[in-house]
């Protein structure tokens, strides 16, 4: 790679300007500095195309990348890999790459590690970077959704966030134009005023009287409640008679309405439906089913959990 492409002075990349396939850093690299390889205004003005680079090998010499460092540069970059040896990222380091489908961090990094395809700060357990392939992980590593730790991820459709997220910052979900559904549990209780600008398509799913409720409502968000079992295992008797309310069939919005105006809003009327009616479900709210008491003989429900 000519040297021509990077700007380097006293071990700081100031600037990367090529517009190769793999991008190597040099090893004399120690830091990666504010907005190096974001793709810039001058760029953007003349109609250039956006850089074509799928993969960016960052070396076990830097210790420090940046804010906004690879903002908006390449569409085309699939992976993040962090080395060991990294021990600050800054904001917005990683925003803005929506092709991004996997991000990996070496096993011997002290103060990162990656999870179901989250970038994730161990001391303060935020998760800082996420792309269309992320799954945050419940085992507790994660209170803290960082801000613009989405931004951008155009791919993303939905999301669930774990028990134990306790904040999500601003701009975190900003510009994930396809997201159309996200989870957020009642542990959470901040969500700044930006966390999901222009997410025009998006429903919230949270619990009846939740933070995310009164935020959804108040940035006027459609909003929908819809318990998930804590424990999905749970096993139904055969011999057990249930109702489950339409709200928790997670059907569009258009189809839930027209139910519940032929006055269909539990699964007792339910029942001649036929399964391509019934959009699969995700789940099923502790207090969605009731005992029906000399009603019914059985009920069918045509999906699975």
């Amino acid at each position: 790679m000519a040297s021509k492409d990077f700007i380097i002075e006293n071990g700081i990349l100031l600037q990367y300007k090529g517009d190769l396939s793999v991008v190597t850093i040099p090893n004399d690299v120690i830091h990666i500095d504010d907005w190096a390889f974001r793709r810039s205004p001058h760029r953007m003005q003349k109609n250039q195309q956006p850089a074509k680079t799928k993969c960016v090998i960052i070396p076990d010499t830097v210790v420090s990348i940046g804010e906004h460092a690879f903002m908006n540069f390449s569409d085309m970059l699939e992976s993040i890999n962090i080395p060991k040896s990294v021990e600050k990222i800054g904001t917005l380091a990683f925003a803005a790459l929506p092709g991004v489908s996997n991000i990996c961090v070496d096993a011997d990094n002290l103060f990162y590690c990656s999870t179901g395809n989250c970038l994730i700060e161990k001391a303060t357990k935020t998760l800082i970077v996420g792309c269309k392939n992320s799954s945050i992980p419940t085992d507790g590593s994660v209170t803290a959704i960082h801000r613009g730790a989405f931004a951008a991820c155009f791919y993303l459709e939905k999301l669930t966030i774990p028990e134990g997220v306790t904040s999500i910052g601003g701009l975190a979900f900003s510009n994930c134009k396809n997201l159309k559904e996200i989870r957020i549990p009642s542990t959470v209780t901040y969500i700044a005023e930006s966390a999901f600008s222009r997410c025009e398509k998006l429903t919230v799913y949270a619990p009846s009287g939740s933070f995310a409720e009164q935020y959804a409502k108040s940035n006027k968000i459609p909003f929908s409640t819809q318990e998930i079992l804590e424990n999905t295992n749970q096993i139904l008797n055969n011999n057990e008679y249930f109702y489950l309310s339409v709200e928790a069939l997670n059907l569009s919005p258009k189809t839930t309405n027209s139910l519940l105006r032929c006055g269909i809003d539990t699964v007792e009327r339910l029942v001649s439906f036929k399964e391509s009616q019934i959009k699969k479900m995700r789940g099923i709210g502790e207090t969605a089913f009731k005992e029906i008491k000399d009603k019914l003989d059985s009920v069918g429900l045509f999906f699975s959990l």
